[in-house]
């Protein structure tokens, strides 16, 4: 009885004893190494995963295209692999991310077999005892789903390209058409197509969720994050997500009038909540209605969950401190603010967890202390630092201008579709992705995205670029354009948050939305209507 190791596109066995050293392995210095673990990398981020990742190698003698060996924890790829992803040219990175994606997926859905089994080639699985083909279509179908959903949350377009990639990997091996123990290409790339199609109708209720967020439509973001966990696909962001949208519909419905602290609640930290406060009149968790009681316990629940699923995982621990010190758990608050400081990836996470620290000290008599934790976030340039300073030291506080309106709107369009003119809509002209209480729909038309959800009486509406956009914006930004040129034409934005590999900006007046990435270049922009 031995484990058999899935390849990538092919399984096949191993004749390496455990243990046994590699040979063939490229140096970590190396750049085609670091080009492949920058996108491991990226990608296990986004499947956001407590559990350790495998190592991973790239090896010069691996006799297939890539490896994943449980009883190693190692996930290997050919050089001759790396060589077949540089040949897509400017898509490389995304053939390479299909790759990584697929075998990451075989560690976290845990496809190990135990059979037995005899073998001569290890080009090839023979003799494959106890595994029927329709075991090795599932394994593969299941990879190619799980590993594409997560390639297209990294910032990777690898839906599309899967195929191509199968086809050339098959060249480059010079593979049979037909492979003992195993499904032809055609087959091969028919089960690829499949998981396309399945992912194109989950991506969009993805993308809605974050669009429903964008918007401040908390209950149907949370109907989209809700339905994508109930697919199997419960990552910490997307679990912390959900929790985000039950937490904003709880703030949302508390009395205006006991309005106190502004809280980081957010995707990351380059959200914001100026435009909504938070009731701040604190150990109200006795007077708080029954249906705000229960979203925040909801709230509470999923990031617990999200915590749970990656002990590192900051943002949990800064919006579990939120909760709490909303509902008057002030030690608990601060010791978790504490943590999110110890563990923040950046200085601006760790500024956000400095002011619910600081929230969670000042309502337990530490006033001096409060102050001086906000008035270093204030210093490090967090902006609602302070506004909480303010409220600490008794002061009056004024939102700052958010220099929106000194910017005059313009008519956006998408494709020759105007902001003003996308409420003219034929629902018989959309596919329907059905869920919850919503129904989204969603139409291709060459270089743009047009996708529509349905809340009860209410109607959203989003056109979008694609990544082969060639037109511009009314004030001429394009794909690739830096985010600077964007608030120099625009002003800032009403509203800002990140997900995944992702920060969007949006601006009202316009009614445009855009899409930033890493580098801060914009990888798309949408216009939006809501009747």
């Amino acid at each position: 009885m031995r484990f058999i190791t899935l390849s990538f596109f092919l399984a096949v066995l191993t004749s390496l004893s455990y243990g046994q050293k590699l040979t063939g392995v490229v140096d970590r210095t190396d750049y085609r190494y670091k080009n492949c673990n920058r996108v491991y990398k990226r990608i296990v981020r986004a499947i956001g995963d407590g559990r350790s990742a495998p190592r991973l190698e790239l090896n010069s003698r691996l006799n297939t295209a890539a490896r994943y060996v449980p009883e190693q924890h190692k996930i290997s790829l050919s050089t001759k692999l790396y060589e077949v992803t540089q040949s897509f040219g400017a898509d490389s990175t995304d053939a390479l991310a299909a790759v990584v994606s697929h075998e990451l997926a075989h560690f976290y859905k845990d496809h190990k077999l135990l059979v037995d089994f005899g073998f001569s080639d290890v080009e090839v699985l023979r003799d494959m005892k106890g595994i029927s083909s329709d075991s090795v279509a599932f394994i593969e179908t299941e990879a190619d789903y799980f590993g594409g959903f997560y390639g297209y949350i990294a910032g990777y377009q690898t839906l599309d390209i899967l195929p191509e990639v199968l086809e050339k990997v098959y060249d480059k091996f010079e593979l049979k058409e037909k492979l003992h123990g195993y499904m032809p290409l055609d087959k091969r790339q028919e089960l690829s197509k499949q998981s396309k199609e399945k992912l194109d109708r989950l991506i969009p209720v993805f993308e809605m969720g974050n669009n429903m967020l964008i918007l401040g439509e908390y209950e149907a973001a949370a109907d989209c994050f809700a339905f994508i966990s109930r697919n199997d696909f419960q990552s910490r962001e997307i679990i912390n997500n959900e929790g985000v949208s039950y937490a904003l519909m709880a703030l949302e419905q508390m009395p205006r009038d006991e309005q106190k602290y502004y809280f980081p609640i957010q995707f990351d930290e380059n959200s914001r909540l100026l435009g909504k406060k938070t009731r701040g009149d604190f150990g109200y968790g006795q007077d708080i209605e029954e249906e705000v009681m229960e979203l925040l316990e909801m709230a509470k629940d999923k990031f617990e969950e999200a915590k749970k699923r990656d002990p590192q995982y900051y943002m949990s621990y800064i919006n579990l401190a939120c909760i709490n010190a909303i509902l008057g758990e002030y030690e608990m608050a601060d010791a978790l603010a504490s943590r999110a400081t110890r563990i923040a990836p950046s200085v601006s996470v760790a500024l956000n967890a400095l002011v619910i620290q600081a929230i969670a000290k000042n309502e337990m008599g530490e006033t001096d202390e409060a102050i001086a934790l906000l008035q270093r976030a204030k210093k490090g340039g967090n902006g609602l630092a302070d506004i909480n300073l303010s409220v600490v030291s008794g002061e009056e506080f004024q939102l700052p201008d958010q220099g929106v309106a000194k910017i005059l709107p313009v008519r956006e369009q998408v494709a020759g579709i105007y902001s003003e003119d996308i409420e003219d809509i034929d629902l018989e002209d959309y596919v329907e992705f059905g869920f919850a209480k919503n129904s989204i729909h969603k139409q291709m038309g060459g270089s743009y995205q047009d996708a529509i959800l349905l809340k009860g009486t209410k109607l959203f509406r989003f056109v979008r670029t694609d990544g082969e956009y060639s037109g511009k914006t009314e004030k001429g930004i394009a794909l690739g354009t830096h985010k600077k040129k964007i608030l120099e034409s625009y002003g800032k934005p009403n509203y800002a948050f990140s997900s995944g590999a992702s920060t969007f900006l949006r601006f009202d007046q316009s009614r445009i939305i855009f899409e930033i990435n890493g580098n801060q270049e914009v990888v798309g922009w949408q216009i939006y209507f809501i009747n």
